[in-house]
């Protein structure tokens, strides 16, 4: 509720605090703000979207309500794997509209009836390759768009061969900072253009180590795993009905930026020794290996939006 500014946010985050001081023992407190702070006192300087933060001691009032590292740690954890990035880098706000509309900290997300509950057997491209299919030759491969013309009856699309489509309508299913490539006539709202150069892409590499079995369950681990620090934050057993086994390894955030200029190989060690010090020497030593750096790729520039 916009209505109630500052003081409506800091409200749901009181009433979502003791659930978590419950289950910790409190150290630290922490959280990231997106407008202007004084870093040394966490005094609020203002915010440029939502009124009620004017000169906010927000350290302090902190300070009175957490006093758990633990809890600061599960705070960054979400905002490393549901935004891929520092906690210090989102904007409260929005950061706190997705966790509403998500079901909060704890629900929505995981669990019977969230949005991690399932996956689609041979992979979620299976939906994009079929529809391909289904297309034929409507579907045109390497063939990125450099502008559209938008100010006629119809829409003209230019792609770097030089070849025009004309439509009536054109979606733009790319990540918002990408559409700054190509060129509009007429231009794009100034209001538009800098809400699509401000969102950041969060970081994400993910790795999949395959193995002959799943040597985890043996132990009765589920291969699910979480860190609020190190070079991975995530590991999840994501092996398809009648093999391989695979564990598939989430490195988010700063970790995934610094890892994205480390050297394949090096990077490639790195994680295969975390994995194994989560799960075991068998999981340092897997048959395959596939990653996917998602800030290299030249089509996405990174994974999540914030």
């Amino acid at each position: 509720d916009r209505a109630r500014g500052g003081e409506g946010i800091r409200v749901q985050i009181a009433a979502a605090l003791p659930t978590l001081l419950a289950a910790h023992q409190p150290a630290a407190t922490g959280v990231g703000f997106g407008g202007p702070v004084d870093w040394r006192t966490g005094r609020i300087c203002c915010s440029h979207q939502l009124a009620g933060w004017h000169d906010f001691p927000l350290g302090d009032w902190l300070r009175d309500r957490v006093h758990s590292r633990h809890a600061a740690d599960t705070l960054g954890l979400v905002a490393d794997l549901g935004f891929a990035a520092p906690a210090d880098e989102l904007s409260l706000l929005w950061a706190v509209q997705t966790l509403a509309a998500t079901g909060g900290l704890t629900g929505g997300r995981v669990g019977a009836g969230g949005a991690s509950e399932d996956r689609l057997a041979g992979g979620a491209q299976g939906l994009s390759t079929r529809l391909a299919v289904r297309l034929g030759e409507r579907v045109a491969l390497d063939r990125a768009v450099t502008a559209i013309d938008h100010g006629g009856a119809a829409c003209r699309v230019v792609d770097a061969r030089g070849t025009t489509v004309t439509a009536r309508v054109v979606v733009l299913a790319v990540p918002p900072p990408l559409i700054e490539r190509i060129a509009f006539a007429p231009s794009l709202p100034p209001e538009r253009r800098r809400l699509q150069a401000a969102m950041g892409l969060g970081g994400v590499i993910k790795c999949n180590a395959a193995y002959d079995r799943p040597f985890w369950r043996d132990r009765g681990s589920s291969g699910e795993a979480y860190a609020a620090h190190g070079l991975i934050r995530a590991v999840v057993d994501v092996s398809p009905p009648g093999g391989p086994a695979v564990l598939q390894a989430f490195l988010v955030g700063a970790e995934a930026q610094a890892a994205s200029r480390t050297p394949a190989p090096a990077r490639r060690a790195a994680v295969l020794a975390s994995l194994g010090r989560w799960f075991g020497p068998e999981a340092a030593t897997p048959l395959d290996w596939v990653e996917h750096d998602w800030i290299a790729d030249p089509w996405s520039a990174g994974c999540v939006g914030y």
